[in-house]
């Protein structure tokens, strides 16, 4: 369904009243009206849309930046609990080790399920992990969560390398929920 069929005039789940929007006929200006103001609708380039769109999309994205010396063994990231808000399914990039076990500019990507309250076991959850970039020389990283017993961090998310690393690396992780 196009934007202007979500949104005829009439407050959206999908666009703020304050950029109700209507996609008009077919012009060379490519242009949208948009009610920007109780006075009433003003024509405004796409672009305008879809700056606002992006906007969304960008705060959406959580950032966590952690300093980590990786092993063979699994080992928290820092990242537990409340560090990645409310309960959902969460898209995870992240890069790092680079040079201290020779993957070089490759960026690692899957999908997990993060649960912010308290958790009643130990178990443990492996995210498939897909990655690209420049070189990664035939080493691989691994993610999970664990879950913590009753009054421990609640879920916290694990690394582990295929190489244990000589030094710390700063890895970025982000994340952006999808349901």
């Amino acid at each position: 369904m196009a934007l202007g069929e979500m949104n005829n005039g009439n407050d959206s789940e999908f666009i703020p009243s304050n950029l109700n929007t209507v996609l008009t006929t077919f012009t060379d200006s490519d242009e949208v009206v948009m009610n920007t103001s109780a006075a009433g609708y003003h024509r405004k380039p796409l672009s305008a849309l879809w700056s606002w769109i992006k906007s969304k999309m960008d705060d959406e994205i959580i950032t966590i930046t952690k300093s980590i010396t990786i092993t063979t063994d699994w080992q928290d990231t820092g990242i537990k609990g409340n560090d990645i808000p409310g309960f959902g399914t969460y898209a995870v990039q992240f890069c790092g080790g680079n040079p201290t076990i020779s993957i070089c500019g490759d960026y690692f990507s899957g999908i997990m399920t993060w649960y912010n309250g308290g958790t009643n076991n130990e178990d443990a959850d492996e995210i498939s992990l897909h990655c690209a970039g420049h070189a990664r020389n035939g080493q691989l990283f691994y993610l999970r969560t664990l879950r913590h017993g009753r009054g421990g961090d609640d879920l916290a998310l694990q690394i582990k390398g295929s190489s244990a690393a000589s030094s710390a690396d700063i890895f970025t992780f982000k994340f952006r929920k999808l349901i």
